[in-house]
């Protein structure tokens, strides 16, 4: 993490001196654009007028209005009765099946149809708070201006949510404050009540943020709700935070947001309220981030490559993107990379098993690109833009602290690979490790006096395809048992005898469940490896056959990614050669759970494609025989 620079002796007045309404250059062309609502507007700044910093803050929040809007529609309506209720079930999901926000909605400007009140509230009650904390004076007028100041996170509608915030924490936060006047200290202590308050972690159907009234009733939604809700209740209270991301995992399919505390000290503190307390310790555990952005409310100076925007891909211009990760990753070492004759502007880019997603942009100066502050232990491919596409232009590298890792393939010196993995393991590792004290037993009465043990399971299962062969003769139950501290996680379960597959007619628990989870029981054996039934702690779950039955066979595939080589599936291996791009090495079936290739060159940086499902892959490359992902 970066130190920056942090005003600490200077009072306010000097301080809004210095940096207030330095550039109000956009604040002619935001009231022009505003037509019919510019009388709206200008009712603002009037209210505020000689009223030096509240005037001032009213002029940065209009100035930077330009661009932000937001969505309506009967569909969001319908969507702000449905999430609250849980994750969906298949029949409700249908119903949004093919549902997109931004061209099914009708895009609203906030400058033609923000209302006055909304902003003198939001302006009167920011700055007040503001200005009672210890800390304000030890943070510039910009750093207000950004982290405290908005009147909203996104795209969601202007509303006055300010002083619903404040009073539902301020009890709280006047019982901190007696304590303690460190602000990290007092962020953890709102953060952990924000936890005990729970949150229903899902993301059905993508949707538009849908602000502060319904998050202040409704803790649903994914990581990006998480920020926003962290994001009402400090500012309202006079904390400055930021939501910072990643546009595309360096490891995985995914993007991902987090809030970040901006200390009085200038350290960007990143926290996740669900996850772990606040601390200005770094968490060891955190996910691999490689470059790091951070939405602002007003315009940031883009980066010095110096092309038309439309040759640009759009994080790159856009004009409230900032990247921040010097804040993260100050002592990393730069990346230099050669280009092409010609070419102005390079990428570094993740595979993500689709294509190359930029996550850093550098101008081409004697045919060389300097990036900095990568994070360490990040794959990454070097790339020009062209029609809209990125084009790979050199051999792929590995971010280290000291030396970058260069993988040039020797083609002179190949070999043989066994490979039984086609994307990192993430959180597959845990749900493989979550069947630990689980059972399967077998009996012919159903109070299971003298039950058959069927498995056992005492360790972390390696694979995603567990075969038991019992000779079972006049069963009528199977029943699973999770220990009284776990929840049963069940990807496929099916029984067999000489070949032909013994369908349960009735699959009960031991205790009332609600009608998804019971709607739910038909993912055990819908042949779908990553669906998944997912019970209460300590359940157990009977399979009756309606008669007895002999049974010599039993598939138990555990909750899983479906990521795992699978017997029968169609593959196809590639090694990255530089400008050429990926490069076919050998297409086969996999006739086990791991597939061998021959030939492959050593230093390769490979791609296994899987033609029979499943989207999810990564590059990865071979170290002391195993595959090794990022």
């Amino acid at each position: 993490m970066k130190y920056r620079c942090g005003i600490t002796i200077l009072p306010w007045l000097l301080i809004l001196y210095l940096t207030a309404c330095s550039d109000l250059s956009g604040m002619d062309a935001v009231l022009d654009s505003a037509g019919e609502n510019r009388v709206e507007l200008e009712r603002v700044l009037d209210y505020f007028k000689g009223v030096p910093f509240k005037y001032d803050a009213a002029c940065f929040l209009i100035s930077n209005m330009s661009g932000k809007h937001h969505y309506v529609g009967w569909q969001l309506d319908s969507l702000k009765a449905v999430k609250p209720l849980g994750r969906m079930d298949d029949e409700e999901l249908s119903r949004w099946d093919g549902f997109d926000f931004r061209k099914d909605c009708r895009k609203v400007m906030d400058v033609k149809t923000v209302d006055a009140e909304v902003l003198i509230e939001n302006i009167e009650l920011a700055c007040e708070v503001w200005l009672s904390r210890p800390w304000h004076g030890r943070y510039s007028f910009n750093d207000f201006c950004e982290y405290v100041l908005p009147y909203k996170v996104g795209d969601e509608p202007p509303e006055r949510w300010r002083k619903l915030w404040y009073d539902r924490y301020a009890p709280l936060m006047d019982s901190i404050l007696s304590q303690t006047t460190d602000i990290v200290e007092v962020a953890s202590m709102i953060a952990d009540r924000l936890k005990s308050e729970g949150f229903d972690n899902h993301d059905d159907v993508d949707v538009p943020h849908f602000g502060a009234s319904f998050l202040m009733g409704h803790r649903v939604g994914y990581c990006r709700e998480n920020c926003d809700i962290a994001a009402y209740a400090m500012r309202s209270l006079g904390i400055p935070v930021a939501t910072d991301r990643y546009v595309t995992s360096p490891s995985y399919n995914s993007r991902h947001f987090w809030s970040a505390l901006i200390d009085t000290t200038g350290l960007a503190v990143p926290f996740n309220y669900t996850e772990r307390s606040i601390s200005r310790t770094p968490d060891p555990q955190r996910r691999k981030m490689g470059k790091v952005y951070r939405r602002f409310y007003g315009k940031q100076g883009r980066k010095s490559v110096h092309v038309p925007d439309k040759l640009l891909p759009k994080l790159f211009r856009d004009p409230h993107t900032r990247d921040v990760s010097e804040e993260y990753f100050p002592d990393s070492k730069p990346v230099t990379v050669a280009f092409p004759d010609g070419c102005g502007v390079g990428y570094l880019c993740v595979y993500n098993g689709t294509r190359f997603d930029a996550i850093d942009v550098a101008a081409v100066k004697d045919y060389k690109g300097v990036f900095r502050y990568i994070e360490d232990g990040v794959l990454l491919f070097p790339t020009v833009y062209e029609n809209g596409k990125m084009r790979p232009c050199g051999y792929p590298l590995l971010t280290g602290r000291k030396t970058h890792r260069r993988f040039i393939p020797d083609k002179g010196k190949r070999g043989t690979v066994v490979l039984n993995r086609k994307y990192p393991m993430v959180n597959t590792g845990r749900f493989l490790a979550n069947i630990i004290g689980g059972r399967i037993e077998a009996s012919a009465d159903i109070r299971f006096i003298c039950p058959t043990l069927v498995a056992e399971f005492t360790d972390t299962a390696r694979t995603n395809r567990l075969i038991y062969q019992p000779n079972l003769k006049g069963v009528r139950y199977i029943r699973y048992v999770a220990p009284s501290d776990r929840r049963i996680e069940i990807g496929e379960m099916h029984f067999y005898n000489k070949g032909e597959e013994i369908r349960p007619c009735k699959i009960t628990p031991d205790r009332e469940l609600d009608s998804i989870h019971i709607h739910n029981f038909k993912l055990i054996t819908d042949n779908v490896w990553h669906s998944f039934y997912l019970s209460q702690e300590g359940e157990v779950l009977t399979f009756d056959f309606g008669k007895p039955v002999d049974m010599d066979r039993v598939l138990f595939v555990p909750r899983n990614d479906d990521n795992f080589v699978r017997e029968g599936q169609d593959y196809e291996l590639f090694f990255h050669d530089g400008e050429l791009g990926w490069r076919s090495l050998e297409r086969k079936t996999a006739l086990a759970d791991s597939i061998g290739f021959d030939h492959v060159p050593g230093n390769a940086v490979l791609w296994l494609h899987d033609y029979s499902g499943g989207k999810e892959e990564r590059p990865f490359y071979i170290e002391d025989g195993r595959q090794v992902f990022i």
